[in-house]
């Protein structure tokens, strides 16, 4: 029996024993549905995707994004508004819900847009604590210059902050800034800025510390003792800027020396001096193997303080291939990841030009994310995607043995991509995409991928509290509940193994759900808690089914209390945020 077959189920009517014998007829024929690890996250977007261009605007090109404390999410890149006499160029913003609907009470419809003109199309994105965004860029107006705006938590622009919202300045006197920035908000609230300098003729990176209100904060201005390696597109090649706890600052690049380019690492002190403790005499490089140059994209610290850089490896006759790299905390190579502290991933599909983002999640994992193209002869990108344990191996429980090449936007390609993650594993992809028949109309993609696989204790659905999430036991339990079965009747045959729950604690527990005021066994919304309706959505929800397979024929009906039913993408969600992400396949 096929997954979609679920909606042609016998109905579960009539009387008890016709709905019961029903079910269990279905879970005879049923298995546990194929979403995993790094699957698309069907309670986003559009069987979780998201594309976005809003009227007067064109050219979208995501370069990063942030999820804010209440789960919606802020991407930040580069658009033009149409609507000038000439197309003009700035910073966008926009918004969205924790599912991936435009926020329209963010800025105008959803987006806030700040009027500078950045280089190199790259956007940095950062939030303070009260909740006000903040967007840099290297930027060009009369020599090039860096460009600090901050908005309002409702995305307007702030007039207290440098002049009408921008901040805009030189990083330093002396020396001449080129493309690309990053941006860190210090515990303290001050900023802390980066980006590169040349000085005669190398490049290396500068950072300059503003005041809250976007001035320049007294005299630090730092220039790395190391050269910085940035290339002739410099695309997402920006310094890494991150905070340890004490309140140090550590920038992750690349550094070039005469024959190698080495993923690095530099940790300075509150006043700007080198941090001589860290790595060695305030250094940190890792040697790629066989040779190879190490070009950084993107830096991340995990929960447990490592410092992992991410980006593309490669030599001039060799292949190019995606690496990731971590140090301690103390700036030394970590030899207990990867191969001598780096891992160098060759089984992504052709031409896979390196993580141009990086994300830790919960549990001291990694995932890179960046673009690979369909094959050798096509010009057309997908996003592709790896998850690495701790231990920095490729994570074979997610996709298929640890990576993925995932199409983004149907009817096109995807650009470099920035990456998050949210507090139980779920990763977030942002991304430029364009059609296949005009490369220059660009849209601002999102993508949300599974997490886990988790623990069965975070589903609160688990009805015989052991450690498997089935539907031929969980919803079996649920669905004899809510047809009044108590006693043997309730439990006989239903019962997984390892639970060690009775029949009396497990009816307690699920009066407990029934009965709570957010009535969490409705699962459609029409203020009844039945099996006939309730108990089959779980099933098929528990199964893997979306859409009309989800909800066709298993829908109460709406009365004046309750006027609005949930739709099929709204009782995924609900489960999820009523009884755990561990209760969806």
């Amino acid at each position: 029996m096929k997954l979609h077959a679920l909606v042609y189920c016998p109905a579960l009517v009539f009387c008890r024993s016709v709905v019961l014998g029903a079910l269990m007829v279905c879970l005879s024929f049923m298995k546990h549905a194929s979403g995993a690890p790094g699957d698309f996250d069907p309670t986003f977007g559009l069987d979780g995707r998201v594309f976005t261009a809003l009227p007067g605007w064109i050219d979208y090109r995501a370069r990063t994004v942030k999820i804010l404390d209440d789960g919606k999410l802020l991407v930040a890149g580069t658009c033009a508004n149409v609507e000038t006499e000439q197309a003009q160029y700035g910073a966008c913003i926009v918004r969205y819900d924790a599912y991936g609907l435009v926020d329209a009470t963010f800025g105008i419809n959803g987006q806030a847009f700040m009027p500078f003109n950045p280089i190199a199309r790259s956007v940095v994105l950062a939030v303070r604590p009260n909740g006000k965004v903040l967007v840099a860029a290297a930027c060009y107006e009369v020599g090039y210059k860096t460009c600090v705006g901050q908005f309002d938590a409702n995305g307007t622009p702030d007039p207290l902050f440098g002049n009408a919202g921008v901040a805009r300045f030189y990083v330093s006197d002396d020396y001449t800034p080129t493309h690309n920035s990053s941006l860190l908000v210090e515990a303290g609230g001050t900023l802390v800025v980066g980006g590169f300098c040349e000085i005669s003729g190398d490049l290396r990176w500068c950072l300059v510390r503003l005041n809250e209100d976007g001035s320049r904060g007294g005299a630090f201005t730092v220039v790395a003792f190391v050269r910085a390696y940035v290339s002739s597109t410099t695309d997402g090649e920006t310094p890494s800027l991150l905070e340890t706890p004490s309140g140090q600052i550590i920038v992750a690049s690349s550094c070039a020396t005469a024959t190698q380019t080495r993923f690095c690492a530099v940790r300075y002190l509150q006043d700007g001096r080198i941090d001589t403790g860290f790595g060695v005499n305030g250094l940190a490089l890792v040697t790629t193997p066989f040779g190879r140059s190490s070009y950084a994209k993107s830096a991340v610290q995990q929960p447990n303080g490592g410092i992992v850089i991410a980006g593309l490896c490669s030599n001039d006759n060799g292949p190019e291939d995606s690496c990731v790299a971590r140090f301690t905390p103390s700036g030394r190579v970590d030899a207990a990841f990867g191969v001598g502290g780096i891992q160098v991933v060759t089984t992504l599909p052709n031409g896979f030009d390196g993580f141009f983002g990086v994300t830790a999640l919960p549990s001291n994992e990694v995932l890179g994310a960046g673009y690979c193209y369909v094959d050798q002869q096509s010009s057309e990108t997908l996003g592709c995607v790896a998850r690495f344990t701790a231990t920095g191996l490729l994570d074979v429980r997610f996709a298929v043995g640890g990576s993925a090449s995932l199409r983004l936007f149907l009817n096109g390609s995807a650009g470099p991509m920035a990456v998050t993650s949210d507090p139980s594993g779920r990763v977030i992809i942002a991304s430029e995409c364009h059609t296949f028949q005009e490369w220059t109309d660009k849209y601002f993609c999102l993508a949300r991928l599974k997490g886990g696989p988790y623990l069965a204790s975070a589903c609160t659905l688990n009805a015989d509290a052991n450690n498997t999430i089935a539907a031929s036991s969980d919803v079996m339990l649920v669905t004899r509940y809510l047809l009044g079965f108590r006693g043997d009747a309730l439990t006989v045959g239903a019962i997984g193994a390892g639970s060690t729950k009775t029949a009396g604690e497990i009816a307690t527990y699920l009066d407990s759900l029934k009965n709570d005021p957010l009535k969490k066994l409705d699962l459609d919304g029409d203020g009844e808690s039945l099996a006939m309706t309730d108990g089959l959505l779980m099933l098929r929800a528990m199964l893997g089914l979306s859409g009309d397979a989800l909800t066709t024929g298993a829908i109460g009906k709406p009365s004046a209390a309750y006027p609005t039913l949930r739709s099929a993408q709204q009782i995924l969600q609900w489960i999820e945020t009523t009884h755990g992400v561990a209760c969806l396949p």
